[in-house]
């Protein structure tokens, strides 16, 4: 997105009657006035009389033309915002936005909710920044835990500096690569003691707008936590991602089957909630193998001519016996949940993976997306002949969609 700090201008002013009196920037504007605008709900907009270029640059701000444009009142005067194509999509906004809790958030459960007015409308193929500071009171047993809900098929990496929940003295630094209720990171919590945690992340958009909302809750327990006034964020536009023709893809599994050593389903329940590998603790099956559908046909139509840049397999991880696991998997053209073990694939893959235990974890299969492009691959089979330590339990597509195993893809057409 071109933006006005291409032309060395990062907020442009206007007085409520009309132009700037000495035209000396690269370009010059002509408007009404507006008396609020809320970039999210878009409330109390005033749609004004028309814009005029003057000493037009070459690259106009976002292909702006002569038409309606907002203004926002602010502290020091007006502030171009950009204009209104539809009721609901802005077609020019301020690369740098801040947000901050005007009261207090009473955090009651364990519930996810919206943090807010802690969130951003996102545009397509964009790369953002994101931090800030975010006080709250949580005791030490419920703690607090934040996640991310925004547009399909982005691309994230974030955290939440602040205290973990194993030891007091520990920041936490693990990277969070996925987004969603299903994502989340706890932050520990220190009684009556208001703390506080940082935000920063770096979030891409690709082929989907939308709304980037922080969600917030406790961790555990009943006691009351506050997500405190005058928490904020800021994003800050980082410039395009990937180009219009690159896209990021999630394919979520559209089934999934435990089997006990002897290939039998085990039976609804543990059979299709979760799915097991080689003789876990507690267990009375054996050895045991699981596989799991994904929609093939659909990912072979997006992918087809297209250049595969990464591929990665997702599996909730709520058990192990062993870790680092030694991990083989088979492709197989098996397009239905079977009622017994199918003895069909090709083209496994070795990967040693350490396991979070709760948690997720993700391992590369670009090198065998061939199969499902080329070799019609319509599920994912792993048993105890192809797991050689890897004693686990993983979540199944019938447990629940937020912990359902998925393949992220993303490729350039």
């Amino acid at each position: 997105m071109t933006t006005p700090g291409a032309f060395s201008l990062t907020r442009l002013f206007i007085t409520p009657s009309a132009a700037l009196p000495t035209p000396g920037l690269a370009q010059d504007w002509v408007g009404g006035l507006m008396t609020q605008w809320d970039a999210v709900s878009f409330a109390n907009t005033v749609q004004v009389g028309p814009v005029i270029y003057r000493n037009l640059p070459v690259v106009s701000p976002n292909g702006m033309s002569v038409g309606t444009v907002l203004l926002a009142k602010g502290p020091a005067g007006y502030i171009i915002m950009g204009n209104l194509g539809t009721s609901s999509a802005v077609t020019f906004i301020d690369p740098i936005r801040y947000r901050a809790l005007p009261g207090d958030i009473n955090l009651p459960s364990t519930t996810l909710i919206d943090a807010g007015i802690l969130n951003f409308l996102l545009n397509t193929n964009t790369q953002y920044a994101i931090d800030g500071a975010l006080s709250y009171i949580s005791t030490t047993s419920n703690d607090i835990r934040f996640a991310w809900t925004g547009p399909a098929n982005m691309a994230v990496k974030w955290n939440m500096h602040g205290l973990s929940n194993a030891t007091l003295n520990e920041i936490l630094t693990d990277v969070v690569t996925g987004y969603g209720d299903g994502s989340p990171q706890t932050i520990q919590g220190l009684g009556t003691t208001p703390t506080m945690c940082h935000p920063k992340g770096w979030f891409a958009t690709t082929d989907t707008p939308g709304l980037l909302q922080l969600r917030v809750s406790l961790d555990s327990g009943t006691t009351a936590g506050t997500l405190q006034q005058g928490s904020w964020l800021r994003i800050s536009e980082l410039g395009p991602f990937g180009g219009a023709n690159t896209f990021i893809k999630v394919y979520t599994a559209t089934g999934s089957r435990s089997y006990d050593h002897n290939g039998n389903y085990i039976g609804a329940g543990d059979g299709d909630n979760n799915m097991y590998t080689w003789t876990l603790s507690g267990r009375p099956y054996g050895s045991e193998s699981h596989m799991w559908t994904f929609p093939a046909a659909t990912m072979r139509a997006d992918l087809a001519g297209a250049t595969i840049l990464s591929a990665e397999m997702f599996l909730y991880c709520f058990a192990a016996s062993s870790s680092p696991a030694d991990l083989t998997y088979q492709w197989s053209t098996t397009a239905a949940i079977a009622g017994t073990f199918p003895n069909n694939g090709f083209g496994g893959a070795d990967i040693k993976n350490l396991w979070n235990v709760p948690g997720w974890a993700g391992f590369d299969i670009s090198s065998q997306m061939a199969n499902i492009v080329s070799n019609n691959a319509n599920s994912v089979l792993g048993g105890s002949y192809n797991f050689s330590d890897s004693a686990s339990g993983f979540r199944g597509f019938g447990f629940g969609a937020s912990t359902r195993p998925y393949i992220q893809v993303t490729y350039s057409i």
